[in-house]
C-alpha cells in the first residue's frame, strides 16, 4: 500500500472516529455533571485511547507531508488541561474541559472534515 492511500484511510477511519468521539466526551462530561463519577471514570479510558490514537493519526500524516485541519496543539493542550483536572480529582475542572473546550472543537472538526 502506498502512502497516500495509507493517509486517505487514515483520513477515513479519523472522520469516522470524530462523532463518537464527541458523543463519548459529551456523555462523560454528562455523568460528571450528575454526579456520576463511576460511569465517568469507566468511559474515560475509552476516551482517553481515542484521543491518543487521533493524536498519532495527525503525526504520522503530517510527518508524509499532508495536511490535515485537526489542530495537533490544541487538542495537546485541551488534554492537558483535562489531566490537570483529573490528577487534583477535580471533577468540575475536567467537565469543564469538556464541555467548553473538546466538544466545541470536535464538533468544528467534524464539519471541517465532512
Amino acid at each position: 500500500m502506498n502512502v497516500e492511500n495509507l493517509v486517505g484511510e487514515t483520513k477515513q477511519s479519523i472522520n469516522e472516529l470524530l462523532p463518537s468521539l464527541h458523543y463519548n466526551s459529551e456523555l462523560v462530561n454528562s455523568y460528571l455533571r450528575q454526579g456520576n463519577e463511576y460511569k465517568a471514570m469507566n468511559l474515560l479510558p475509552e476516551l482517553i485511547d481515542a484521543l491518543s490514537w487521533l493524536l498519532s493519526a495527525v503525526e504520522g500524516i503530517e510527518k508524509n507531508g499532508y495536511n490535515i485541519v485537526i489542530d495537533k496543539a490544541l487538542l495537546t493542550s485541551i488534554l492537558k488541561e483535562a489531566l490537570e483536572g483529573l490528577e487534583n480529582d477535580d471533577n468540575v475542572l475536567l467537565a469543564d474541559v469538556l464541555e467548553y473546550e473538546l466538544n466545541p472543537m470536535l464538533e468544528k472538526w467534524i464539519k471541517e472534515t465532512l
